[in-house]
């Protein structure tokens, strides 16, 4: 999602850009970095590379940009006058100067803090390990309508650009440049072409671009989920589905899993939700039904609702868990180990990561 966002248009796609130059040399990273202020926290957001694969990066990045943008200006204004600097490293200053003084920087530096703020909070949560589809499902659903709803925040994302810095521009670009006259050929229109206003044009080409392909991304994600969570919904929802209801799910779902779940598996949700119901301080999650069916031993007398349950806590959410397997088995079977062979790289592999049972 952060990548097709990023890269939707150009003006989003010369923001990171200017945002990982702001750390491409040593020298200006470490004079930037010592004129952070702290928060009231006396915490100091310090600037961090962007990665391709870790979009927190990202979210750091702009948070410390947004909460730093005076300083760095005064921090590269200083770097620009110092003589002891290459010409190189003044001049490069000087050119992320009159960036960051352009009304546009600033304003993407605002929305992304706001936006990628809320991503990464949601990344977090869809990570953990006791999340389940249907919690998932919600939480991508709240991002989009969130992400939706900031179609119509354009002016408050403007004003708090313009607050961020004393030196930032109160005007936009398109409205400083030069209009371009096009040479007409004999069979096209002369009616004059169509200029929209610096702001305008930022709103339409830039703003709404970045949040609806945002929006489209998070339909996608969530109607991924939605195809599952409509199978294995009513586990959630054992005590109030009526049983008409949970006949057909059941159903549906044992069609689906037909070589997992045998024929009898609608009777048995049937009578599950009965014993579910006889007691009404009995927690109806699926991982508490799962472990109470263990506790009480129920396996014999639910078997397909045991593997139903396992099979909706198994799927996985995200592929994080598989992506953080594939770091420990590179940092395990190093140069070092090469003739490692398959069992003892699958014991440590596994030590490694299940070590906090």
């Amino acid at each position: 999602m952060g990548v097709s966002s990023a890269n939707c248009c150009e003006q989003t796609e010369k923001f990171f850009t200017f945002v990982q130059s702001l750390l491409k040399s040593t020298s200006r990273w470490q004079v930037v970095t010592e004129g952070l202020q702290a928060n009231e926290k006396g915490h100091i957001a310090t600037l961090k590379s962007l990665s391709d694969t870790r979009w927190s990066a990202h979210s750091d990045a702009t948070k410390a940009l947004c909460l730093n943008y005076a300083s760095i200006q005064q921090s590269l204004r200083l770097l620009s006058a110092d003589t002891r600097q290459t010409l190189t490293t003044q001049n490069e200053a000087k050119t992320l100067i009159k960036k960051m003084n352009k009304l546009e920087i600033a304003f993407l530096s605002n929305m992304w803090n706001v936006i990628l703020l809320r991503f990464r909070k949601v990344s977090a949560a869809l990570q953990a390990i006791d999340l389940d589809l249907c919690n998932a499902a919600g939480l991508v659903w709240s991002l989009r309508d969130y992400v939706a709803g900031l179609r119509d925040q354009f002016d408050r994302f403007e004003a708090a650009a313009s607050k961020m810095s004393p030196t930032v521009s109160d005007v936009y670009r398109a409205d400083t440049e030069r209009i371009k006259i096009w040479k007409r050929q004999a069979d096209e229109s002369s009616a004059p072409d169509c200029q929209l206003p610096g702001r305008r044009k930022f709103l339409v080409s830039v703003y709404n671009v970045v949040i609806d392909r945002l929006v489209v991304e998070l339909d996608r994600r969530y109607q991924a989920y939605n195809s599952t969570v409509e199978s294995f919904g009513f586990l959630n929802t054992l005590r109030t589905t009526s049983s008409h209801g949970l006949r057909v799910s059941a159903s549906r779902l044992q069609e689906k899993y037909a070589i997992d779940l045998e024929e009898d598996f609608v009777e048995e949700a049937i009578q599950f939700q009965q014993y579910v119901q006889r007691d009404m301080t009995m927690s109806t999650s699926v991982g508490e039904l799962l472990k109470l069916i263990r506790k009480r031993g129920l396996q014999t007398v639910f078997p397909n609702i045991d593997i139903a349950l396992r099979l909706y806590l198994t799927l996985p959410v995200t592929n994080a868990s598989g992506e953080r397997s594939f770091s420990k088995l590179a940092l395990i079977k190093s140069k070092l180990r090469s003739t490692m062979q398959q069992d003892r790289l699958s014991h440590l592999t596994l030590m490694s990561i299940e070590c906090d049972i």
